[in-house]
């Protein structure tokens, strides 16, 4: 199971928060960061300096 993270940097302090639900694969999860990218960032993949998006992948038997 993939999750998209929000990083966001502000003043020196490090901010982040998972964005939608998690994802069956690393394509909708991708897909996801685009989409979020072209929302809250440059678009096309790229976000304002000081914040990223990234998937990362989890165990599904894992307790979140």
């Amino acid at each position: 199971m993939w999750i998209l993270v929000y990083i966001v940097i502000q003043g020196g302090e490090v901010f982040s928060t998972s964005v939608d639900l998690p994802f069956a694969d690393m394509n909708e999860c991708f897909e996801a960061r685009d989409m979020l990218s072209n929302k809250v960032g440059k678009g096309n993949g790229y976000f304002l300096p000081g914040s990223q998006a990234v998937c990362v992948y989890t165990d599904e038997n894992e307790a979140t």
